[in-house]
């Protein structure tokens, strides 16, 4: 079963992760979640956001079945990274992103 964890980093970068290869306890500075709603409600606490400016707005990291890479999806659907990258890179990724 895939599994999505839900995520925010130590910059308040919210993000949804879908993959099979995925451990979240290789990241660091990380909160996790068990649900988005849960996540959402942490962000609104960390940035004084309003939960209408934070629903649906984080960034969905998918893993490729067949090739075990990772796209990222922003909250208009595009993807953002052309050949995607791999779990180590998804770890580093998400713990230092900040846009």
């Amino acid at each position: 079963m895939v599994n999505t964890h839900y995520i925010i980093n130590q910059n308040n970068h919210y993000f949804a992760v879908t993959g099979n290869d995925f451990d979240a306890d290789n990241l660091t500075g990380c909160m996790t979640f068990q649900t988005k709603d849960e996540m959402y409600a942490a962000v609104c606490a960390r940035t004084g956001l309003s939960l209408d400016e934070v629903n649906w707005f984080e960034i969905i990291l998918i893993q490729d079945a067949d090739n075990n890479l990772w796209t990222e999806i922003d909250h208009r659907g595009c993807t953002s990274l052309d050949d995607g990258f791999d779990t180590v890179q998804l770890y580093n990724y998400l713990t230092n992103i900040c846009l």
